[in-house]
């Protein structure tokens, strides 16, 4: 049997395209927040949180890089990255950067949470606020406080980026749109990425 040297992508396409429509998502359900179109806003919510379904599913069952147990390290081997971020040999998520997804996923989950059950305390209800009584009220507050996380969330992710770029010579912007490219790993069949599309 011929072993396959064909370097193989980091970012498996259902896990790029999720990553894209939840950016997508994110502004949309900014923008229709800031201007007043709350059953659009409802919308765009909703659809987070069918995106974040998905990424829960696809972190136990999807490509290498997309897993759960293979992104996430222990807070030794966190603070070993933060001492040499240069001399650490990855791909995929950094140790560092494994948390911080964790950590925007859980965000967004509880903000589109908190949404679903919230109201504007004038003449919306969102589609689970008849079925929580007085907590849509608290619903509300914890949606609206979660918009500041949401914000300081995507200003670090940006910063990130940018570090990354800058100082570290990784484009992973780039990454995510082409896929990167990692040997060591086996590639997913296009049957299981046509199923996770």
């Amino acid at each position: 049997m011929v072993k396959n040297t064909q370097e193989t992508v980091i970012w498996d396409l259902p896990l790029r395209c999720f990553h894209w429509l939840l950016v997508l998502a994110v502004i949309g359900a900014i923008a229709s927040a800031k201007n007043g179109f709350v059953e659009v806003h409802e919308k765009f919510g909703l659809t987070i949180i069918g995106l974040l379904v998905f990424r829960f599913i696809w972190g136990i069952v999807g490509g290498h890089h997309a897993r759960f147990l293979n992104f996430v390290k222990s807070p030794l081997v966190v603070l070993s990255y933060l001492k040499d971020m240069k001399g650490y040999p990855h791909s995929g998520h950094s140790p560092l950067g494994g948390y911080a997804t964790l950590f925007l996923l859980l965000l967004l989950s509880l903000m589109a949470g908190f949404g679903i059950m919230a109201n504007d305390s004038i003449f919306y209800d969102a589609p689970f606020a008849p079925y929580v009584g007085s907590f849509s009220n608290t619903a509300r507050s914890l949606h609206l406080i979660g918009e500041k996380l949401i914000f300081a969330a995507i200003l670090l992710h940006i910063l990130a980026l940018v570090f990354y770029r800058l100082r570290l010579k990784k484009r992973l912007v780039s990454a995510m749109i082409k896929g990167g490219r990692d040997a060591s790993i086996t590639p997913l069949t296009t049957a299981r990425q046509v199923w996770g599309l």
